[in-house]
């Protein structure tokens, strides 16, 4: 994996970070609105991390399907660990 595409979904459209492997962002999308047209253009060196929200696996199984990596993950949670380091 290259790049880490963090999405962010909302109603009318999703906000996206992408990292490089150092984490270092590379590409910053404020309003992408045709998601799918956005998952269809990235490869097996993407991987995807969705805010779990309504229709989360949902948009899970359609990035695997395509054979990319996707985790959900829960951003309140996350904190938590986050903050125990």
């Amino acid at each position: 994996m290259e790049r880490f595409h963090g999405i962010d979904r909302h109603k009318a459209y999703s906000t996206i970070s992408v990292l490089n492997r150092a984490g270092v962002e590379t590409a910053f999308h404020p309003c992408i609105k045709e998601l799918k047209a956005y998952l269809d253009s990235l490869g097996h060196e993407d991987a995807i991390v969705l805010e779990a929200s309504t229709g989360s696996f949902w948009w899970a199984d359609y990035i695997e399907a395509k054979g990319i990596t996707c985790f959900v993950l829960n951003p309140y949670r996350f904190k938590i660990i986050k903050d125990s380091a």
